[in-house]
């Protein structure tokens, strides 16, 4: 329908069939389809979206990427998928069988049931390119030790009487009392000390780092080229709920 001018300069009303609650201004009336042409060219595009489709692969979750991606905070099922892909802890339980594997601890001993020696990978590597050492491990289970932080591996890492930095590669975890399953609790993802002390941004040793995230919506993975196991074959991983 169309509008008439009324006497009122400025003001117009609406022709027959046309219903308005209220005086629209001359010029806010003439902006109107501009407005609606605007709203609907609107850039609703993620930053997945702008990868080439032969360098990503698209994962498609079935609920949203809830909470943190902070490996000693969040044990959701599907966000601990992705968490797996950015996180690399001392031992993987990643196996056919099931049964812990070294992963960043390329060695591991016992010389006591209650004392484990790990030999950290001198390949391992941060996404930023720095190693993976001792006082990193160190950070990241005494925090998850800390009351303070609320992680609900707290409870399984308790148990650990004392972490001692023998080098920059090697690392002496000792019991309270001997825990057959304990290798398997030691697949928690390591963090830079810097980030456990608030001074860095969340990164990990996996083989992909997080590149953005689009609240519960996206998460966006770039590959880590100097991953200790060897280079990715894909560049990037899309994860969408």
């Amino acid at each position: 329908p169309r509008s008439v001018p009324t006497a009122a300069a400025g003001r117009y009303r609406p022709a027959a069939g046309l219903a308005m609650t209220a005086p629209v201004d001359r010029r806010t009336f003439l902006a109107l389809p501009w407005l609606a042409a605007l709203s609907g060219c609107r850039d609703t595009r993620r930053p997945g979206d702008v990868i080439p489709a032969d360098q990503r692969v698209v994962v498609l979750f079935p609920e949203q990427l809830k909470g943190t991606l902070d490996p000693r905070l969040n044990t959701r099922a599907w966000p601990g998928k992705l968490i797996h892909l950015v996180f690399d802890g001392l031992t993987t339980v990643n196996t056919p069988t099931g049964r812990p594997a070294p992963a960043l601890a390329g060695a591991i001993a016992q010389p006591s049931p209650t004392v484990y020696d790990l030999r950290l990978r001198p390949n391992a590597t941060f996404h930023d390119g720095s190693p993976v050492t001792a006082k990193d491990v160190a950070a990241t289970l005494e925090s998850v030790r800390d009351k303070a932080l609320g992680s609900p591996l707290r409870t399984v890492h308790e148990r650990l009487k004392r972490i001692d930095a023998l080098g920059p590669g090697r690392v002496r975890l000792t019991l309270e009392a001997p825990h057959a399953p304990y290798l398997s609790d030691l697949s928690v993802g390591v963090l830079p000390a810097r980030y456990v002390e608030g001074r860095g941004p969340l990164q990990g040793a996996g083989p992909f780092a997080l590149a953005s995230r689009t609240g519960t919506r996206e998460v966006v993975l770039n590959r880590h080229d100097g991953y200790w196991r060897g280079r990715p074959t894909l560049p990037h991983v899309v994860v969408r709920a």
